[in-house]
Formats: structure tokens, C-alpha cells, sequence
């Protein structure tokens, strides 16, 4: 975990995987009990994903 930002409505939370930066959000009421510089992991379900092209 690299970074975490209380927005009040949302909780933005920057991950650093393989030299990218993933960013996922979640309401105050779901945010898992975690800080920056903790170790998590990361699931992406096939249905959830999408494949973006070049433009």
C-alpha cells in the first residue's frame, strides 16, 4: 500500500504492483483496517475486468 487519501464520501488507495500504480476506491464503511507501506494483495475477478485499447 503506497498511499491512502480520506475523501471524505471515498477512500482512494494507491498500490504500487509490478512498477504500476493501481488505484482502488471504496466507501468509508468498507475500507479494510490497512496502512501505507503494508503488504496486501490483489484479486481482479474476470468479470470485473475490462481491456482497454490503444487510441
Amino acid at each position: 500500500m503506497s498511499y491512502i487519501r480520506d475523501l471524505g464520501a471515498s477512500i482512494e488507495m494507491y498500490l504500487s504492483v509490478a512498477g504500476q500504480q493501481i488505484t482502488a476506491i471504496t466507501t468509508p464503511s468498507d475500507r479494510p483496517d490497512i496502512a501505507a507501506g503494508d503488504a496486501v494483495s490483489v484479486h481482479f475477478p474476470k468479470d470485473a475486468c475490462v481491456v482497454l485499447g490503444d487510441a
